[in-house]
């Protein structure tokens, strides 16, 4: 038997930073959250790992599991400037996310 619902589930991210995580077999949100703003200009982008989502933005990062809980948000406090994020998975299965900031 095949199984139909490994990748049924899909993350979006709308321009004014509410993230869903959205069942695409039977075409409904399971979840929806909307993501704090430091101010209107603030914008997230994402990254899959695994099942969760990492979310950052130059003020935070988040990552959310599929049940749409929060596990971490880091604030960026008196940072200014570009974040990029880098993901490592090692051999026995360690997952590290390193943000660079300034």
């Amino acid at each position: 038997m095949e199984d139909n619902t490994k990748d049924s589930f899909v993350y979006t991210l709308s321009t004014d930073g509410i993230v869903t995580y959205f069942d695409t077999n039977t075409q409904k949100i399971a979840w929806k959250k909307t993501l704090p703003r430091g101010n209107q200009s603030e914008t997230y982008k994402m990254r899959h790992l695994g099942k969760n989502l990492l979310l950052h933005s130059n003020n935070r990062a988040l990552l959310f599991n599929s049940a749409g809980h929060v596990i971490f948000e880091v604030p960026f406090v008196g940072s200014k400037g570009k974040v990029p994020v880098e993901l490592f998975q090692t051999n026995s299965g360690d997952i590290f996310i390193v943000f660079a900031v300034g």
